[in-house]
């Protein structure tokens, strides 16, 4: 029995998305709490592109993405979406 192009994309994939489904944090987003409260404490105010942040941490933009509004929501972070240009740009505060 063959399967279509989508149904192999849906069976195989473990997304950010299907993470962020549950009330507690994932072990990935763990990654990104502890690299956007190490900036903030050295930067005060940050803005990041999700870009940048994954290519620091080796996340995909599409997981930080993810992950951002639940930081903010579950988190002593401030995670506001700012400006969406080529990405969305975070703005990230204590």
């Amino acid at each position: 029995m063959s399967t279509t192009p989508e149904e192999r994309s849906t069976d195989e994939s473990t997304t950010a998305d299907e993470d962020i489904g549950t009330d507690e944090i994932p072990p990935k987003a763990n990654v990104v709490i502890e690299y956007l409260k190490a900036r903030v404490e050295k930067e005060g105010v940050c803005y990041l592109k999700s870009r940048d942040i994954a290519s620091d941490i080796e996340l995909s933009p599409k997981e930080i993405g993810a992950y951002m509004e639940r930081i903010g929501e579950q988190t002593t972070l401030s995670v506001e979406p700012w400006a969406y240009t080529k990405g969305t740009t975070w703005r990230i505060s204590e």
